[in-house]
């Protein structure tokens, strides 16, 4: 049944029997993951709801403290237009140092950019179109960095390569405009480039981190445009990672090509990476080795590199237990031992890397994602006790798996220790108490805010969107 958003909603954070923090929200603001704008000094976090359904977009503010509790909320902000629907999400944030406004830019439809901005002096929302896409270009992402933000997008060229504009601000209302041309075949470039852009420090769920080999990273005034690729060399797959990146603050680009392998591999193999402190971590995989490499990108110098061979134990490398997940029905999660086990199982998923600091050390978190579609020879689902996604003549399976390596920050070398506590393990755990089987969690997202890192979700029973803080 549609919402009717005609009155304030009342936000109340409360404590539950398992000391998760919820805000009650209405159904229509639970829609996407909260965008949080967190100021340390003054232990206080602002969270932007927003939605978009049937022709109308809904957006709040919610300022809460340290330990989630609710201080001030906006009033609801709606709009009507045919161009919102569903098709609105956030391109970015930004807050200008100094300035009482939080800017939040939005796209709408295929070619608009909206921006909403809360003012935290009398806490309202304004919410209002700001531009159209550059003729004949597409919205690539945008992002604070260095103190300003940045509206990218990118125009095709009909032969080779094309350009970047690239809109900077360093106020929220005033942008100047930049042209960067690149005459070279990138992966930025192809027709359905669709990449992802992680957020610093934040650790995606398995099914997100791996949903694309294209993925954009932010770091000291740089943009860097990551692809992951597996080519064909003379009949045999070669994995390697493409990295071009743009420095913003002179807007010339840089190139590098890095290879997983020295020597060409004549079995299976695939190849993760991401960018974290303008260093390059490389996951790669054949059938029976795992290598694990840093690369400084500014002068590709090798940091760390560690391989396992078939025989070698995981042990080596990895800080926490390591499970497979099954891949039928009947099937139980296995722990492994052996490289050849984990690389073999490995190769069947869509694998990840991410990273980010904990203390001295990166805490380099990798594994594989699936999703499989079984289908019944009669039409039937499995069983009631199995989480499965069920459809018409069959089921669907999703599986993640999920390790951790300790390297230390300065000298680069693995850090031994058994890790307590990862956040991949407790979100599932999370998922798994509080969702059940059939009930959907949506709006899932990760966190940090207040000092702490929280898994949220929106609970379709209960109308709140609950935060669960996540031991580091």
């Amino acid at each position: 049944m549609k919402k009717v958003f005609t009155t304030m909603l009342l936000l109340v954070v409360i404590v539950s029997s398992i000391a998760a923090q919820s805000i009650p929200i209405d159904l229509g603001l639970s829609t996407k993951p909260p965008v949080v704008f967190d100021f340390p000094e003054q232990h206080q976090s602002v969270l932007f709801f927003y939605s978009a359904f049937g022709g109308e977009a809904h957006f709040q503010a919610v300022e809460v403290n340290d330990a989630v509790k609710v201080l001030r909320t906006s009033e609801i902000k709606t709009l009507q237009s045919k161009k919102t629907s569903d098709k609105i999400k956030v391109i970015g944030t930004f807050s200008p140092k100094g300035s009482q406004q939080l800017w939040v830019f939005l796209s709408v439809g295929k070619s608009e950019i909206w921006q909403a901005v809360i003012d935290r002096t009398n806490f309202t929302v304004t919410v209002e179109q700001r531009m159209k896409n550059p003729s004949k270009s597409q919205l690539v992402t945008g992002r604070e960095e260095g103190n300003k933000f940045f509206l990218v997008f990118r125009q095709r060229s009909k032969r080779k390569g094309g350009k970047l504009i690239v809109y900077a601000s360093a106020d929220g209302p005033t942008f100047t405009e930049h042209i960067v041309p690149i005459n070279k075949s990138l992966r930025m470039f192809e027709k359905k480039y669709l990449p992802i852009v992680p957020q610093k420090d934040i650790e995606m769920d398995p099914a997100t981190a791996s949903s694309s080999k294209n993925k954009i990273y932010f770091s000291n005034n740089k943009m860097y445009f990551v692809a992951d690729t597996v080519v064909s060399l003379y009949g045999y797959p070669v994995s390697r990672t493409v990295v071009s990146w743009l420095d913003l603050t002179t807007y010339t680009m840089s190139h590098g090509l890095f290879t997983c392998f020295e020597k060409q591999q004549q079995v299976d193999n695939d190849v993760s990476s991401c960018v974290y402190d303008d260093k390059l971590f490389q996951m790669c995989i054949t059938m029976d080795t795992f290598v694990l490499k840093i690369i400084n990108l500014s002068d590709k110098k090798l940091l760390f590199s560690k391989t396992l061979g078939k025989n070698d134990s995981i042990s080596d490398l990895l800080n926490t237990r390591m499970v497979m997940p099954a891949e039928q029905l009947l099937e139980v999660d296995r722990t492994f031992g052996s490289t050849r086990k984990l690389t073999r199982k490995m190769l069947r998923l869509d694998p990840f890397i991410q990273v980010r600091q904990s203390g001295d050390n990166y805490l380099v978190g990798m594994g594989g994602y699936m999703e499989r579609f079984i289908p019944t020879a009669s039409g039937g689902v499995g069983p009631a006790n199995i989480p499965l996604g069920v459809t018409t003549g069959g089921y669907s399976v999703k599986r993640s798996a999920f390790f951790y390596s300790q390297i230390h920050a300065t000298d680069f070398s693995h850090t031994d220790g058994w890790l307590p506590h990862n956040f991949q393990q407790q979100i599932g755990n999370i998922v798994d108490d509080e969702t059940g089987v059939f009930t959907v969690a949506r709006a899932r997202g990760t966190f940090r805010f207040g000092g702490a890192n929280w898994f949220g979700y929106y609970s379709k029973r209960s109308d709140r969107y609950i935060f669960h803080k996540l031991e580091e």
